[in-house]
């Protein structure tokens, strides 16, 4: 699961199968709004609260590699509606009104769609001045999936045909970290970059950050399978054309897939288990040890993130 807070930021990524409401990755939607003389470049989020700045894990160390720096509306407001949660933005300097609303499928009497690891997020944009404009929309996602577990492994990204795969590949003895995580958009003229810069520190945010500024609408291809360092992260980006008084929509689908954990209760068999070494148990030197962990339902019915992704694209 994950969340849409009041402001339209997104956090709790909660993909392992464990509750991590602290988990707010580098995930941000932006708008370039184009002008004659210099754009305006705007994360599509309320202020950020205080509380995030100083009472969170590094807040005395510059927060490292988060988003609070960059401009955002100054007015937000949000609306509950199980299963909507919907963040009105609104700004007297930008001339655009914006609507987030984030959903997961929740249907009477349907416990099948009911329980998707699937979610969509739907911007709104409404041009309520004289004349037309002329914007890019993005989102932007660094490559976060990971267990929170000790243990190794890389991430890698790569492209859908309307989208962005992240994929999370662990270190041997710890497969039941292997994940995946999808985020697709259909709009005309979707373009996907996949391949943020490999640099230092912060370059790949503030040069993902001057694609956003200048309006640039970037489609790129992956960096090679075998490379040993992968993308730091990948983006979505989508020009649209808003005459005046019209308003347009652009829907994200987000899935995950991640089918397998350690995840378990209770003593290893031959640990204190006393009925495990019974005659009934028939234990011997070649039994398994190891109890197998939770897997999700999901995990029964779907074999991959693709058949989640293409379950979720056609219904």
């Amino acid at each position: 699961m994950f969340c849409i807070e009041g402001t339209g930021a997104f956090s709790h990524f909660s993909f392992y199968h464990r509750p991590e409401v602290f988990n707010e990755p580098y995930i941000i939607s932006a708008l370039c709004l184009k002008g004659k003389d210099k754009n305006t470049a705007v994360v599509l989020e309320g202020q950020v609260p205080e509380w995030k700045i100083f009472r969170q894990e590094g807040g005395g160390n510059g927060l490292y590699r988060k988003s609070y720096g960059l401009a955002r509306f100054k007015n937000s407001a949000f609306t509950a509606r199980f299963p909507f949660g919907t963040v009105e933005l609104t700004d007297e300097d930008l001339p655009v009104k914006v609507e987030i609303t984030g959903w997961s499928p929740f249907i009477p009497n349907n416990t099948f769609d009911s329980c998707l690891p699937v979610a969509g997020v739907e911007y709104t944009f409404c041009n309520n001045t004289g004349t037309a404009l002329d914007m890019v929309f993005s989102f932007h996602c660094s490559s976060f999936l990971s267990p929170k577990e000790p243990g190794r492994g890389r991430t890698r990204v790569s492209r859908t045909q309307n989208g962005l795969m992240y994929e999370f590949m662990p270190e041997t003895g710890r497969e039941f970290d292997r994940g995946w995580f999808s985020v697709e958009c259909d709009s005309p003229g979707t373009a996907v970059d996949p391949r943020w810069l490999r640099g230092f520190m912060f370059d790949d945010l503030m040069n993902m950050w001057r694609h956003v500024e200048n309006g640039d609408v970037v489609d790129d291809q992956p960096y090679p399978y075998t490379d040993d360092r992968q993308s730091p992260g990948g983006s979505i980006y989508v020009p649209l054309s808003l005459p005046s008084g019209e308003s347009r929509t652009i829907v994200l689908r987000f899935s995950w897939y991640v089918p397998d954990s350690n995840l378990r209760v209770g003593a290893e068999l031959g640990e204190g288990n006393t009925a495990c070494c019974s005659t009934a148990c028939c234990c011997n030197e070649n039994t398994e040890t190891r109890l197998p962990g939770y897997r999700p339902w999901y995990a029964s019915q779907f074999s991959s993130i693709h058949e989640v992704s293409e379950y979720w694209r056609s219904s």
